[in-house]
């Protein structure tokens, strides 16, 4: 394993690079440092499957930008913060698989500059099935752009901004704790897995799906042109969620939230705060909570509506049917029917005026309202 130390070249600082075979003479003197080697991350480490093809060490900031353009799939994961308590060092591992046996590494360029903190990583032009594999200082800034069918994972990382971009590949993030975390999927999906943290975008385009476990923070915007949209829970002030004509699938909602879907069919099995859903052609299937209000509009799909028993709050439901479940206890009625509408208003568990209302429209669709506990709402078995 060769080592060379940068430390000639100014702006680098302590740099590695090892290959399986010599890809480039080496532009400084080589220096053995076993000890250094003794703390690398686990996460790098090759599985059975893949070869590491070229290898870096470098000493940056603990405030690092990492800026990376790739042809191929990235994995950032956190320093160890055991072995590297001062959060200075950088790791980067290109893998293959096993079969890849024709993998052209000359365009892969890796430069640390010391003065802006910035840490560049190109590899545009380097076969699609090569992996990289990075552990960079917690803190560390991301702006990655994915071209092709590179994927992106993000895993763990505590930063200002993250921001991913990718065409044909997907982008996973694991965990991730930031100010601003800002995805735009081009044909590929973006997962979700444990809370992401941050004022968040998240959008796809084509068949692009968004599947995210939890969302927490002041503002969020997740969007899908044809792919289903499902968020499992979101902590925010206010929320915004829309899509073409993919199936909006959300579970519990703190905050405020507006979801704008033109074709596809919305599912929302929790809001306490202000909801407000419309639609042309789909279905409106929402839960509204103790403390909630709605506004809910399709103009050719079904609108039901979920309530919990002791639900205080006005109504005003408006269909070309609407359907009213027995267990429903409504105070001052008022029905008015048409031949093309029935429009019925009244107040939920007390008399008029009531603080808040809930707004339910079908222009050729039937609305419901029916209750429904809060612990059945949890679907707790889907």
């Amino acid at each position: 394993m060769f080592w060379t130390s940068a430390a000639q070249r100014g702006s680098l600082g302590l740099h590695r690079c090892w290959s399986h075979k010599c890809l480039t003479a080496p532009r400084c003197p080589l220096i053995t440092l076993r000890s250094f080697c003794s703390g690398s991350v686990p996460e790098t480490s090759p599985t059975h499957n893949e070869s590491p093809l070229q290898q870096w060490a470098l000493s940056v900031s603990p405030f690092t930008t990492v800026r990376a353009k790739l042809g191929c799939s990235i994995t950032v994961h956190p320093l160890d913060p055991h072995a590297y308590p001062e959060a200075d060092r950088a790791f980067i591992t290109v893998l293959r698989s096993d079969g890849d046996q024709n993998v052209a590494l000359g365009q892969l360029q890796v430069h640390y500059d010391d003065r802006s903190k910035v840490l560049m990583i190109s590899a545009k032009k380097v076969n699609s099935d090569v992996t990289i594999k990075m552990d960079a200082p917690i803190k560390s800034n991301i702006f990655i752009t994915a071209e092709g069918k590179g994927n992106v994972q993000v895993k763990r990382m505590e930063c200002d901004i993250c921001k991913v971009q990718t065409q044909q590949g997907n982008c996973l993030l694991h965990s991730i704790k930031s100010h601003q975390v800002e995805v735009q999927a081009h044909g590929g999906h973006v997962t979700g897995v444990g809370t992401i943290h941050g004022n968040v975008n998240i959008s796809t385009r084509g068949d692009g799906v968004v599947n995210v476990r939890k969302l927490q923070g002041t503002t969020m915007n997740v969007s899908t042109e044809h792919g289903l949209l499902k968020v499992r829970a979101i902590y925010a002030e206010s929320s915004c969620v829309s899509s073409s004509s993919g199936r909006v699938e959300l579970g519990h909602v703190h905050g405020n939230l507006t979801v704008e879907n033109a074709c596809g069919d919305t599912v929302i099995d929790g809001s306490n705060s202000f909801l407000k859903v419309s639609s042309n052609s789909g279905d409106i299937d929402v839960y509204v909570g103790d403390g909630g209000a709605a506004e809910l509009y399709s103009q050719e799909g079904d609108v039901s509506v979920r309530v919990p028993s002791s639900l205080r709050a006005g109504v005003d439901l408006c269909g070309a049917s609407v359907d009213i479940s027995p267990e429903v206890v409504l105070h001052g009625v008022e029905n008015n029917t048409t031949d093309s509408c029935t429009t019925i208003s009244g107040c939920l568990n007390e008399e008029s005026p009531v603080e808040r209302r809930i707004k339910a429209q079908a222009d050729r669709g039937s609305v419901k309202l029916r209750t429904q506990s809060w612990f059945e709402s949890l679907n707790l078995g889907s």
